[in-house]
């Protein structure tokens, strides 16, 4: 119960209507609604009599009578009564009483009370809207304005229309005074009470209105007391007009006066913005009969076959017919050929959808084709009507900005520039595409943001293009700048960036477009350049190169400070005349460089050549001239020789010297080839008898030898082949010491078939020595060019090398495979090795590994030097890779087809 209790206390006074409790009719209980409904606080209402609410003792017996019949007959009571607020003011309430116990009164009634004094107001006007009939003679403005006097008992009542965008001048449209219609007029209102309508909002003298308002003539003459007025506000809530009620007396101010006026305001400014409206909608008529009339565009109508029934004036321009051959015309008669198959199609589509708009060519009456934007709706099934704009000129434009476009952005991608667009007022960036490549960023990624661009910008460069950005957009300067950017990936690059402000109306500035070039590589060209410059000035002052000015048209030779020098002159004994320059050049060596120098002139060409020229000692000294014309213009006669000269008297003895040397060299070398070719005769004879007489010993049956003396025997004829041996390599070696390509004979060979009987030639003594010898190919051609012979003396030579430094139970691996457009041949052994610091000296002509291994294995130390030289008359290189104790990988590539 307890709790049943506070719930309904807490609905009592959270209610939004106002509700109490009276027994005998005196108030016991009143909510905070209904304080604010009449006014009174709570200790006001709560222990006085219900008549402090009612205007008069008539309302308040009827209210009791009616409430207490219809609870005896429905056991609830409701009726529509009026009370009087605190302040005096007069309301409509619906009160509804129930007993709080049905069978003894006496408890008390609980009561409900709802404010309907907006409603009650709504209703009346309501009415008196539904009252105002338009006759068919009357105008709806004047109507309204006397409805308004009349229901009101008003004099005097104001309806005017007003230009929203200039809210000075009223014009009415209806005046009521003194009981009829008087004429419309115009009037200014600033000065007067209409012009605090123009805040929106209603506004109320209730007196005295001449005296706040003397210089207002209207009110002097109908002489007003009291001023009420309104303003009309269309569907966009702009003022458009205003509603005025003036009257003699003083006038007060009610809920349902004001609901009237806002509802006939409301009812006028809807009139006012219908027949705007609709004077609108006749001059788009109007506009509309005159744009056919004279529509640049093209206008037809034709039957369901496609014949045109009529066509305006446009259309006979644009096609260059006249109306009457085109009114026996078909619309595929204007059209090309080839497009007759796919404008059926588009019948067919505008006879399904109904309406239909395409960019079509046509061909004009003389023959020249052009294009037009067709926009087609279907009038019926017997007819289309269809506008014909000729778009001839925008569709060549179009053709010609792709054109251009296309040029631009191959300009720009070549030039490497970039466009950009920045707008002030929300700090982004808009790029293209290539600015996102220089500055090497992802598109999809880029936000946009001015300030990521900032931090992209090097540090030491920020300041000054923030200055120079801060100058344009004040209008300083223009935005010239250059800067450095660090990419993404960390690279620096050189940025030339060039923009212009735009500004708005107000001449603000908002936008900044403009573009970025990648200078980088211009920045690094002209730092070498200044490097370079840097250095010739610096050789040019070390080296003693002079450089010389010839004016050809004065004959005058400027020559600088170290050319002077390289002559042993000064600039007493110097002249710049050219008769003085030529006078010191050797007599041999005149007549040449005065020809060259008028050749060079004759054909604007440069020139070069070295003579000897006298120096102030009186010694002759070489130099080397160089010259290069400038100046030609159009008849191509230079008027200027720019050039260098050098003391190259050094060198010109360097070079006599060296070509001596030379001719030593080459005589040493041919005494060396006679005497190779002398010794090859004179030992090769005695070794062939020794080689053969001792073969014959050792493979015939020899009665009288004994095994001893075999073995002498065998030991003469291995020494004989290995000192054959011997000399056959010198000989090669010698006859290989220069590059003679006359000396080697390339022939197609098999990879499989030539590495195969290399191994068969070794096998022998591999497998004496129990070495393992096995051939591994990695994608290697099966064909490629060689030299047979010298190529089996580098496998022999690689293999014999691998065999002898291999001990028992080893291994020899010869491995090939293909890199690039060369083939590639290992020879693998997991021998003893080499010394890293030994390798470089293996392949020269009589080195051999020192230490024990000299002790230890045979060998004259030519083999691999011959390899070396047989590989480089092939065009390839060998390389080694070993490591003392596990082997060795002596690698060489040679090109497949070297031809």
């Amino acid at each position: 119960m307890v709790k049943s209790k506070e719930k309904l206390e807490s609905v009592f006074r959270a209610a939004p209507i106002g509700i109490g409790v009276v027994k005998n009719r005196i108030l016991t209980e009143v909510n905070s609604r209904l304080c604010e409904i009449t006014g009174y606080s709570y200790d006001e209402l709560v222990g006085s009599s219900s008549r402090i609410l009612y205007p008069n003792s008539k309302e308040y017996e009827y209210v009791g009578k009616e409430k207490y019949q219809q609870i005896a007959e429905k056991g609830t009571g409701t009726v529509e009564t009026k009370w009087e607020r605190k302040d005096g003011s007069i309301i409509d309430i619906l009160l509804s009483s129930t007993p709080i116990d049905q069978a003894d009164h006496s408890y008390g009634v609980t009561f409900t009370a709802l404010d309907i004094t907006e409603r009650k107001s709504t209703e009346e006007t309501l009415r008196i809207i539904a009252e105002t009939a338009v006759s068919p003679e009357e105008d709806i403005f004047s109507i309204l304005v006397r409805q308004i006097a009349v229901s009101q008992n008003i004099r005097t009542v104001v309806l005017a229309s007003m230009d929203p965008d200039e809210l000075r001048t009223a014009h009415t449209v209806a005046v009521w005074d003194d009981s009829d219609h008087t004429d419309n007029f115009t009037y200014d209102i600033i000065g007067t009470p209409c012009e605090d309508l123009t805040s929106g909002e209603p506004c109320f003298y209730p007196s005295g209105i001449q005296t706040l308002f003397p210089g207002d003539t209207i009110l002097k003459k109908v002489n007003a007391e009291s001023y009420w007025g309104t303003p009309l506000k269309d569907s966009e809530g702009r003022m458009i007009g205003l509603l005025v009620i003036l009257d003699e007396k003083p006038m007060e101010h009610s809920t349902s006066t004001h609901s009237i006026l806002n509802s006939f305001a409301a009812r006028a400014a809807a009139e006012m913005e219908r027949r705007k409206a609709e004077e609108a909608l006749r001059e788009s008529e109007r506009k509309f009969r005159s744009y056919v009339d004279n529509s640049p565009s093209g206008l037809i109508v034709t039957d369901k076959e496609g014949y045109y029934i009529d066509v305006n004036r446009a259309f006979c321009n644009i096609t260059s017919y006249s109306r009457n051959e085109l009114l026996s015309m078909n619309v595929l008669d204007v059209l090309p050929a080839e497009e007759k198959d796919h404008i059926l199609k588009l019948s067919d589509e505008l006879k399904e959808k109904g309406s239909l708009t395409a960019e079509l060519p046509f061909v004009r009456k003389n023959g020249c084709k052009g294009y037009w934007a067709v926009d087609a709706v279907k009038l019926s099934d017997d007819g289309f009507l269809a506008i014909h704009t000729d778009i001839t000129d925008r569709i060549n434009a179009e053709e010609m900005l792709r054109s251009v476009t296309q040029r631009l952005t191959l300009a720009t991608r070549a030039a490497k520039i970039g466009i950009w667009e920045w707008d002030m007022l929300t700090s982004t960036l808009i790029w293209d595409r290539q600015l996102h490549e220089i500055y090497g960023t992802e598109p999809s990624e880029f936000t946009g943001d001015f300030g990521s661009w900032k931090e992209m910008i090097h540090p030491e460069d920020l300041n000054e293009v923030l200055n120079a950005i801060d100058n344009a957009v004040i209008g300083k300067e223009e935005f010239n700048s250059e800067f450095r950017i660090i990419c993404a990936d960390g690279n620096v690059r050189f940025i030339e960036a060039h923009g212009i402000v735009k500004h708005d109306k107000k001449g603000v500035p908002v936008k900044m477009i403009g573009t970025n070039g990648d200078i980088t590589e211009r920045k690094m060209f002209e730092k070498n350049l200044k490097d370079s410059e840097e250095r010739l000035g610096l050789a040019v002052e070390t080296s003693g190169l002079g450089l010389w000015e010839l004016d050809l048209n004065k004959s005058i030779m400027y020559q600088s400070p170290q050319m002077i020098a390289t002559l042993g002159m000064d600039d007493e004994t110097y002249s710049t005349d050219l008769d003085f320059y030529f006078d010191r050049i050797h007599p041999e060596d005149r007549k040449i460089v005065m020809s060259e120098f008028d050749k060079a002139i004759e054909l604007a060409d440069e020139f070069h050549l070295d003579c000897r020229i006298k120096h102030a000692s009186g010694e002759w000294i070489w130099v080397s001239l160089k010259g290069k014309p400038f100046e030609t213009g159009r008849s191509r006669v230079p008027q200027r020789f720019v050039g260098t000269q050098m003391d190259i008297t050094p060198r010109v003895k360097a070079e006599e010297a060296l070509l001596y040397s030379k001719i030593i060299s080459d005589d040493a070398n041919r005494i060396k080839s006679e005497f190779m070719k002398n010794m090859s005769h004179e030992l090769r004879t005695p070794l062939t008898a020794v080689i053969g007489f001792s073969d014959v010993l050792l493979y015939q049956s020899s009665e009288g030898l004994s095994e001893s003396q075999k073995n002498y025997v065998r030991y003469i004829n291995n020494s004989g082949k290995n000192l054959l041996d011997l000399i056959n390599r010198l000989l090669d070696l010698s006859k290989y010491e220069i590059d003679d390509l006359e000396n080697i004979s390339f022939k197609c060979l098999s990879t499989g078939d030539f590495v195969s009987e290399t191994m068969m030639l070794m096998s022998k003594r591999a497998s004496s020595r129990d070495i393992k010898l096995s051939f591994k190919r990695k994608d290697s051609i099966d064909v490629f060019y060689a030299d047979e012979y010298k190529l089996t003396q580098i496998m022999h030579n690689l293999l014999d090398n691998a065999l002898k430094f291999t001990d028992h139970g080893g291994s020899v691996v010869i491995e090939t495979k293909n890199v690039g457009d060369k083939l590639q041949v290992s020879v693998i052994d997991t021998g003893i090795g080499i010394e890293k610091d030994k390798i470089e000296s293996i392949f020269k002509p009589f080195v051999q590994i020192d230490g024990s291994f000299a002790r230890k294995y045979s060998g004259t130390g030519i083999g691999l030097a011959l390899t070396k030289k047989f590989i480089e008359l092939h065009g390839g290189n060998i390389t080694v890779k070993s490591e003392p104790g596990k082997g060795s990988n002596f690698t060489f590539e040679i090109p497949i087809n070297p031809r």
